[in-house]
């Protein structure tokens, strides 16, 4: 007897689930690597009111690393309503999911900044390089074999860990699969096929993300 999950309605919600977990997925890579960046620009900042900054970037990653996406999502979703935010269900799963990779992507540039060696730094300098100059010409370019392999693999878990923002009414793949699975009354074909999808999703990142690391190490020993 042929399922009903695979009918036309069925399938084209699926489907729709599938891509708003990728743009979230994507929204969130991007914006965490956005806010990453800045935050771990900020806590190299020197001068006089360079411990402010720092502090203040320290307390965002140690924070937001150590809270639940879930209970991220539902403080943007419940919590600012009380500041006067009204926060739409996918303005809460793109807050949330944005503010929770950040944290995790500001961690990876500092491991991949701190990777290099202080001599690289210092050889910039004597040839009269700004800064700036330093970051852009020598330092990024070799801190970037150690972020990329570690941000290919938290995109990974990004994708899988959007399904939470089901609890905020958001319709990412897994709210689709408990939509269908209502409509129907079957609950192991949808799940099964639902996994399937995640499993087609996250598979091709992960070894694009080992095809990454091993070019960007063949190169290192080049």
């Amino acid at each position: 007897m042929r399922s009903q999950l695979f009918t036309y309605p069925n399938l084209i919600l699926l489907f729709q689930g599938a891509l708003v977990t990728l743009g979230l997925s994507l929204a969130g890579l991007v914006g965490g690597t956005v806010i990453g960046a800045l935050i771990a620009a900020l806590r190299s900042v020197r001068g006089p009111f360079g411990w402010v900054t720092r502090s203040l970037s320290i307390a965002y990653v140690e924070c937001l690393r150590r809270i639940p996406l879930l209970v991220i999502l539902l403080f943007g979703f419940f919590g600012l309503a009380l500041f006067g935010f009204e926060v739409s269900a996918i303005g809460a799963a793109a807050f949330g999911v944005i503010a929770f990779a950040g944290a995790y992507m500001a961690e990876n540039f500092r491991g991949g900044l701190e990777a290099v060696r202080k001599q690289q730094w210092e050889a910039a300098a004597a040839l009269g390089l700004t800064e700036y100059q330093q970051l852009r010409i020598v330092v990024l370019p070799q801190a970037l074999r150690v972020i990329i392999p570690p941000s290919v693999g938290f995109f990974v878990g990004l994708i899988k860990d959007t399904s939470v923002a089901t609890i905020v009414g958001f319709v990412e793949l897994t709210h689709a699969g408990v939509i269908i699975r209502y409509r129907i009354g079957e609950s192991f074909t949808v799940f099964a096929a639902i996994m399937a999808i995640y499993f087609l999703m996250c598979y091709p990142v992960a070894r694009l993300g080992q095809l990454l690391e091993r070019r960007l190490h063949g190169r290192a020993r080049a």
